[in-house]
């Protein structure tokens, strides 16, 4: 059942001679067209990668100078408000060391409760309403040991 490899080389080159036979036509008109226009069968040259273009720009006309701005007086601006007294933070509240990001604190918080069991967040949970989020992040880290 397998064919020989012979005869299937010979079958390839058979047809191969009866391509060239019918394309023989063809092979005399490119010869005569590229023998006429040697020029049109050059490539193109090409640019090297990353060398620069020159292209020629138009020169600008020269601007007109600026007119001087005028100096005109100004119109008095209506007095200013006063505006509200600053609140200030107590030292106390300085001397915490709480930091005023709440993304921090969020942060602090979430680290803290991430391995508890479930009945240890609800306790912690709890406290934080109650007590507030300091209380709440000692009491988790303390429940975490």
């Amino acid at each position: 059942m397998a064919r020989p490899i012979y005869s299937i080389i010979d079958t390839i080159h058979s047809t191969l001679l009866e391509l060239r036979q019918a394309l023989e036509p063809l092979s005399s008109l490119v010869v005569s067209s590229s023998a006429a226009a040697p020029s049109a069968a050059a490539a193109p040259k090409r640019r090297r990668r990353g060398a620069a273009r020159k292209v020629a720009k138009a020169p600008r006309a020269p601007r007109a100078p600026r007119a001087p701005k005028a100096i005109a007086a100004a119109p008095a601006a209506p007095a200013a408000a006063p505006k509200a007294p600053r609140v200030r933070t107590s030292a106390p509240r300085k001397a915490k060391g709480r930091p005023t990001n709440l993304r921090a604190l969020q942060g602090k918080y979430m680290a803290a409760v991430r391995g508890l069991s479930e009945a240890d967040k609800a306790d912690v949970r709890k406290l934080r309403v109650d007590q507030g989020i300091d209380a709440a992040i000692k009491l988790a880290t303390e429940r975490a040991k």
